[in-house]
């Protein structure tokens, strides 16, 4: 994360668009092999199946996903392999996540109300699943977007906190960290699910 926010750093305009930076890191995330699960193939989903006679009864794949789980569609998620058992595995797109990201790219900020939503929509998550962390990253194309702006306009909604971070950052576990970072500055905190 560390590596990709620096590279973000040096040339934010590289990403045009919020998808972009999904897909880079979504990749880079990909390529991880600590990611990796071991995902069972049984008779009882439809859709893997058939997959059975050519794979066996299971098969080693990435564990990070991009819309996942569908009830939710994190930007980006990572399943947790901990809870795949051969009781479940009748439908592979709904797994219990470990962690998911939720990304905003954006330019003059002006209280991106989608980023609260994100935030929000980790927290409601995390009521969910006791092990579970949530990032939501709100990536800022301007280069003068003051830092005392971000504080004012975020620190009064909904036990928000931004601190101006140093790097390299780090994730705090089980809890939903989020972060605004520009060309300039890294500012985060965490915030309680309950």
């Amino acid at each position: 994360m560390n590596n990709f926010i620096i590279e973000y750093q040096s040339n934010p305009i590289k990403y045009f668009y919020e998808e972009d930076l999904r897909a880079d890191l979504l990749i880079r995330l990909w390529k991880e092999e600590s990611f990796n699960i071991k995902l069972p193939i049984t008779t009882n989903n439809e859709w893997l199946k058939d997959y059975r006679k050519i794979v066996g009864s299971e098969i080693y794949i990435s564990g990070v996903k991009s819309e996942y789980p569908s009830n939710k569609r994190f930007d980006i998620a990572l399943i947790n392999a901990d809870k795949i058992t051969f009781s479940n595995c009748f439908n592979h797109y709904i797994f219990e996540c470990l962690f998911a990201l939720e990304i905003k790219l954006s330019q003059k900020d002006n209280n991106n109300s989608g980023f609260k939503s994100d935030i929000e929509k980790l927290r409601d998550y995390k009521k969910l699943y006791s092990k579970f962390t949530g990032i939501a990253i709100n990536f800022e194309q301007n280069p003068n977007y003051d830092k005392n702006k971000v504080i004012e306009d975020y620190n009064n909604y909904n036990d928000l906190r931004f601190l101006e971070v140093e790097k390299p950052i780090s994730i705090s576990e089980n809890t939903i960290n989020y972060f605004f970072i520009s060309r300039n500055y890294v500012l985060g905190g965490t915030v309680n699910a309950t």
